[in-house]
């Protein structure tokens, strides 16, 4: 993985970036420390994402899905052996080796990647509660995984234009990596419609930046050939990706989970 200051040298087309790295340096940058030293004045949105990580996002429904961490499943062997668990009827049959040794063995199962939009506008700020339905979505699903021992991350995508790039610039934020639990601090930033869009804009404040006074235009993003083809890809929600072979999960569903 790139450094913070390495992306802000290459600029690439597509980016991944781990969320606390990414948070560590968007709450103390400087606008002039960002590629194209936008002029916009971002403090308000990142006052936003302060009070956002210090408030608890979880809502009533999401709590049972505060899971510390997403351990593969493990099944129990049993084997012949000169120590360990005396086995009676053997013993009593005058067996020379009546023991029994109890051994677990992690059981592989694929990994899944969640896919989530956190692609907001200015004007879907106030609109609706879509970023909260799809954090419902989100523990479901991860809850499901843990169920079945298959290694988890989520994934937030984005896709911006802005005047200085020919092409669009996609970044994919690890809010929770396979080994990670999930963070309710991190997730409080992409948790509604209003921190979402306000961590758009300070990612694009303080690390991305323009010359305008803009912070660009939020486009689809195609993840053709981003992810390895062996693993479960999920979309919660699908109006700005395009992945090929991905389930998706539409959250205006009503019948799509039981709550």
């Amino acid at each position: 993985m790139h450094t913070i200051k390495e992306y802000l040298d290459e600029a690439p087309k597509k980016a991944f970036l781990y969320m606390p790295e990414l948070l560590d340096h968007l709450l103390k940058a400087r606008t002039d420390d960002s590629l194209y030293k936008c002029p916009f004045d971002g403090e308000i949105f990142r006052q936003e994402l302060r009070e956002a990580m210090k408030t608890r996002t979880l809502d009533h429904k999401d709590l049972d899905a505060e899971l510390d961490t997403f351990e593969t499943h493990r099944r129990h062997r049993e084997k012949d052996a000169d120590t360990g668990n005396i086995d009676v009827e053997r013993y009593i049959d005058g067996d020379p080796r009546p023991f029994v040794d109890v051994f677990t063995e992690t059981t592989p199962k694929p990994s899944k990647t969640i896919l989530l939009d956190i692609a907001i506008s200015a004007f879907e700020r106030h609109q609706n509660e879509a970023m909260r339905n799809r954090h419902r979505h989100v523990y479901h699903e991860a809850i499901k995984a843990e169920s079945e021992g298959s290694p988890l991350r989520v994934i937030g995508v984005f896709s911006i234009n802005i005047p200085e790039r020919p092409e669009a610039l996609t970044l994919y934020i690890i809010i929770k990596d396979y080994s990670d639990p999930i963070f309710p601090e991190l997730w409080g930033t992409v948790k509604t419609n209003q921190t979402a869009n306000s961590a758009i804009n300070v990612i694009m404040d303080y690390l991305i930046g323009t010359s305008s006074d803009f912070n660009g235009f939020l486009t689809t993003t195609d993840t053709t050939g981003d992810f390895p083809e062996d693993e479960e890809l999920i979309i919660i929600d699908s109006p700005r990706i395009k992945a090929p072979n991905a389930r998706t999960i539409d959250t205006n569903d009503p019948t799509c989970y039981a709550w």
